[in-house]
């Protein structure tokens, strides 16, 4: 009996045995006392000393690291921004779906998105003022017959999001869509609710396609002249007298005589303009025509959208040349502002550098609404066929001209929502396993949260515990220790830093 109780006798006698050791230990390292000369341990300069070189090591690695990667916010948006792309495409692949191609307007759409959600502070479809995606997608000049969204906030590696959009049905979908054939990808950091955060706009689509018809004309057979018999030389004719040059227009149509639009909301305009004038119109060189505000002529429209050649003008022509007695259509976007009201906006027609041109001027009345606030879908799809715009009439310029480009402006698909159904909630997932980045971050964060609680309360032992025995040396030797703590906790260096690891997807 005795035999079977001397284990249990020596677990116990160890374990006091430690007990006392490890509180004879914590005595002299925090607890001021006779024994240590009322100075622990744990405070001593060597002790600190080890403190600062431990604090400034694991600051200076992460820090470094961070900028060995990711240099500049930038360099992490265009390393991010192809990631995404490849893993998009990559998860297509698997499913037996074609990649999508990266384009350029989206890709401006995707960052006007992003910077406004900085800027408005919100992380939404829907801005606070009502802005919905597809404002972004037209307000860039992506006409589009099927399109969606997908954000992403709270990230440091592309592959931590993808894994998130792909277990989300609602993203899923968006990434596996067949339907689209281009994507956009804007990634920015900023503030939103006072902290710095990452922000992943993507947008897919799929173009509008516009049919043109061409008419076929067969090229007649040619016919043998005949030489024709040799004819005195008629005597010349007196030349007729030059014709002054002049630029005057008159109002042919317009797509519509009057507007009833939403705030923020972006829609397509053209008016056309007969040439009554003597001079040929071009939309290039010195006195190229061009569609400025009127009433007073250089002022900023409040119906201005990013569109426009410039604050006061909406557009030049669109035919590269318009011969007198022709029509010149002049298509542009305007954009209500958000303020509801009744507003009238003149235009008018000059030739650049020359003059305005008489005749040439236009007054549109518009009146802006309240748009009602509802849900946004995350995908959009054109019903039906979209009505083409009048032809506009073209005319070849002379021989040995050089042609510019013109971009005509297409009508906006009429789009009606895919499913009924409202958009997804905001989902916040929490810490996501497998981010090295944000793992680290994280981890040196709270290293050094940890051990600035530590030493503030060692420090306080130390005061409180002998308050008439006290050791300035060391108080003043471990104040500046916890200041530089606290500097590694408040200050740093690169912009992931300062991310949370709490990815949230909408």
């Amino acid at each position: 009996m005795e035999e079977s109780r001397q284990p249990h006798k020596r677990i116990l006698h160890g374990i006091k045995h430690v007990h006392h050791h490890v509180k004879r230990h914590a005595w002299r390292l925090f607890i001021p006392h006779q024994g240590n000369n009322h100075q622990p341990h744990a405070l001593r300069p060597r002790a600190l000393r080890v403190y600062s070189i431990g604090l400034i090591l694991v600051k200076v690695f992460v820090s470094g690291f961070l900028f060995l990667v990711y240099p500049s916010s930038g360099e992490f948006a265009s390393i991010t921004a192809s990631q995404i792309l490849s893993l998009t495409n990559a998860s297509r692949a698997e499913n037996g779906i074609a990649s999508l191609s990266l384009n350029s307007t989206l890709n401006r759409a995707a960052s006007l998105k992003a910077q406004d959600m900085i800027a408005n502070n919100y992380f939404a479809h829907t801005s606070p003022q009502g802005v919905k995606p597809w404002d972004f997608l037209k307000r860039a000049g992506y006409s589009y017959s099927a399109a969606g969204e997908n954000l992403a906030m709270d990230f440091t590696e592309a592959e931590t999001v993808h894994t998130a959009f792909m277990n989300s049905p609602s993203h899923r979908e968006n990434i596996l869509n067949g339907k689209y054939t281009e994507m956009g990808i804007a990634v920015v950091s900023g503030k939103i609710d006072g902290r710095e955060t990452t922000l992943l706009v993507e947008f897919f689509g799929k173009p509008y396609q516009q049919a043109a018809a061409v008419a076929q004309q067969a090229k007649p057979t040619p016919t043998p002249t005949p030489t024709p018999a040799t004819q005195p030389k008629p005597a010349p004719a007196p030349k007729p007298a030059a014709q002054p040059v002049t630029y005057t227009a008159k109002l042919a149509s317009q797509s519509a005589a009057s507007l009833a639009i939403k705030t923020n909301e972006i829609i397509p305009v053209w008016v056309e303009f007969t040439n009554t004038g003597t001079a040929t119109w071009t939309n290039s060189g010195e006195h190229f025509i061009a569609l400025n505000v009127a009433n007073p002529p250089g002022r900023e429209s409040v119906f201005r959208n990013d569109a426009w050649k410039a604050p006061y003008r909406p557009g030049i022509m669109d035919q590269t040349q318009v011969r007198p007695g022709q029509n010149a259509r002049f298509s542009f976007t305007l954009q209500a502002p958000a303020q509801a009201g009744t507003y009238e906006e003149d235009f008018g027609l000059v030739a650049e550098n020359l003059t305005w041109i008489a005749g040439g001027s236009v007054n549109i009345p518009i009146t802006v609404v309240e748009e009602q606030k509802q849900e946004t879908p995350t995908t959009v799809e054109v019903v039906g066929q979209a009505t083409p715009p009048p032809p506009v009439e073209q005319t070849p310029p002379p021989a040995n001209t050089a042609q510019q480009p013109t971009n005509l402006a297409v009508p906006p698909a009429n789009i009606a929502v895919e499913q009924p159904s409202p958009a997804p909630e905001t989902q916040v997932l929490g810490e996501q396993s497998g981010d090295f980045v944000g793992l680290l971050v994280e981890i040196s964060n709270k290293f050094f949260v940890v051990f600035l609680i530590f030493i503030i309360i060692a420090l306080l032992l130390n005061i409180l515990i002998r308050i008439r025995i006290q050791h300035p040396h060391l108080i003043f030797q471990t104040s500046l220790v916890i200041i530089l703590a606290a500097s590694a906790v408040l200050y740093k260096p690169h912009f992931l830093e300062s991310v949370t690891r709490v990815l949230t997807i909408t």
